[in-house]
């Protein structure tokens, strides 16, 4: 058995991204790695969560990496920052730097608030830090590790529970700033519903189990107490996804939404989304101007503002 096995985990191996991820792999030297695809259409019953215990009960010994199949790793030594980024912290979950394929941080770990709801950060540093959760999008997960995925999630928030549950057992995650991958985001959509229904139950799941140990202990560790206050704040995330949820059924109130948020939230990345959004929303270019100042990676913006007048 080698020292490190690799799980990718698609909807289909034979689409695009996971030809483009696997092709990835190949550049780098994986002579000690082995690979495991992780197809949720060769059965009709696959469910995330067990299928990735599944890998960590059969891993044994070895280092295991989770990845997803809409991401890019440019970085031949990926599994040595990983690796390393554990040894110099002593984290037995890692993660790294996802970005949008514009170049913008997507996400650097994730905040959770007081009331247990999530937050993504995208603040990098230049060390290995400690975060309260990483995304298993990319994830190395230490041998030896006894964590498991909670199987009750059914599509969504199953890795910050993971991570919670690393902090709880007294274990610690961290994100390296050394990796940084392209993460397309390509989701994976049921045909039954759409994907924010099932995000939000799962997300009501999350914030049920773990409020009280994110007010009471989560930011009293020392590794995590540089968060505090950033978990006491609002959480802008879901006050910007609110927001866009009222385009298609109320646009007065999302303008006013956006509005409020570009008033008096301080993160660049909302504002210059509120603005595209207000864009969308009443025509004005002036909004397209604004978002490029706040998100000069923002594609959209940029091509709708160049586009020849017809």
């Amino acid at each position: 058995m080698n020292n490190y096995l690799i799980a990718i985990c698609t909807p289909d191996s034979f689409r695009p991204s996971a030809k483009a991820l696997i092709t990835d792999l190949k550049k780098a030297n994986l002579a000690s790695a082995d690979l495991l695809i992780l197809d949720n259409c060769h059965e009709s019953g696959f469910k995330h969560a067990e299928a990735m215990n599944a890998v960590l009960n059969y891993a044994q010994d070895q280092w295991v990496f989770f990845l997803d199949d809409d991401v890019r790793i440019r970085q031949s030594n990926w599994i040595r920052e990983l690796v390393s980024a554990s040894d110099s912290s002593g984290a037995e979950v890692v993660g790294c730097i996802h970005t949008h394929p514009s170049g913008e941080v997507n996400h650097a770990g994730a905040i959770v608030h007081l009331d247990g709801s999530t937050e993504l950060l995208r603040v990098t540093y230049d060390t290995p830090r400690f975060v309260a959760a990483v995304s298993s999008a990319v994830v190395g997960v230490r041998p030896g590790t006894q964590l498991r995925f909670d199987t009750q999630f059914e599509k969504y928030q199953h890795d910050l529970d993971f991570c919670l549950e690393a902090w709880k057992r007294g274990l610690k995650v961290a994100l390296t700033p050394t990796l940084s991958v392209v993460h397309e985001m390509a989701g994976y959509y049921s045909t039954l519903e759409p994907p924010a229904i099932a995000y939000q139950r799962d997300a009501a799941k999350f914030q049920k189990k773990w409020a009280d140990f994110t007010r009471e202990r989560l930011y009293q560790l020392s590794e995590l107490a540089s968060l505090a206050e950033l978990a006491r704040s609002p959480n802008w995330e879901v006050a910007y996804n609110q927001a866009s949820a009222l385009r298609a059924t109320d646009p007065a109130a999302a303008s006013a939404a956006f509005r409020q948020l570009i008033s008096v939230c301080p993160v660049d990345h909302f504002r210059a989304g509120s603005h595209y959004h207000l864009f969308r929303l009443e025509g004005k270019k002036e909004h397209l101007i604004m978002c490029l100042e706040l998100n000069p990676s923002h594609i959209k913006a940029r091509e709708l503002l160049t586009k020849p007048e017809t």
